[in-house]
């Protein structure tokens, strides 16, 4: 019996979206796996000048308890609402304090390019386009319903995650791990990419 091309269609598609979902997957406990600041000098890409509000604001912003129950297996995570609100508050807090934020709570683009601009040899251009590029892009990944809604948080998300991708070739460690970490970062636009010493899976 012959099986309808649209069905045959519809199978593949459907074993595709599968295939990225169980990509797009963070790491299981105790599953091997490269942290990105392992791959790449990505500890100089946040200035200290910004890290250093870090713990103050994670004090005003404190972390969300985790939901009840663990998550469900074979599926992708759905975004806890109370941890999305939390990273965005402190993300803004942390602008806010470093003096990034406009008045009326936007990101002030000059301020930001001349603290975030790199020096290092290698990774400065690379992070110079990021800025660039994230500047121009990190409105479209603001959720306007938040209550911080300044995009601090969503800039940050695009910087790291543009100079991982492009991380020179002088300071990126090649081993088939940080292989497959870029291919999955790159697959996976919502993965994020941590910066920081090895840790728990992502956030």
């Amino acid at each position: 019996m012959s099986v309808p091309v649209a069905q045959l269609v519809s199978v593949v598609v459907l074993v595709a979206l599968v295939g990225a979902q169980n990509e797009c997957m963070p790491p299981k406990p105790g599953e091997k796996h490269a942290h990105p600041s392992e791959c790449c000098k990505l500890d100089t890409v946040i200035p200290e000048s910004v890290k250093v509000n870090g713990p103050k604001c994670m004090e005003k912003f404190p972390h969300p308890p985790k939901p009840p129950g663990p998550p469900p297996s074979g599926a992708m995570p759905t975004p806890d609402p109370a941890m999305k609100l939390h990273h965005a508050c402190v993300g803004e807090c942390v602008f806010s304090e470093s003096g990034l934020l406009t008045a009326d709570k936007r990101l002030d683009r000059a301020a930001v390019t001349r603290v975030f601009t790199n020096s290092d040899k290698d990774l400065g251009p690379v992070v110079t386009a990021a800025i660039t590029k994230c500047l121009g892009s990190y409105q479209n990944d603001v959720d306007q319903s938040l209550e911080c809604k300044s995009g601090a948080e969503e800039f940050k998300k695009c910087l790291t995650r543009e100079v991982f991708l492009n991380c020179p070739s002088s300071v990126w460690i090649s081993s088939s791990e940080c292989s497959s970490l870029k291919t999955k970062i790159t697959n996976c636009p919502q993965f994020p990419v941590k910066i920081g010493g090895p840790g728990p899976g992502p956030r």
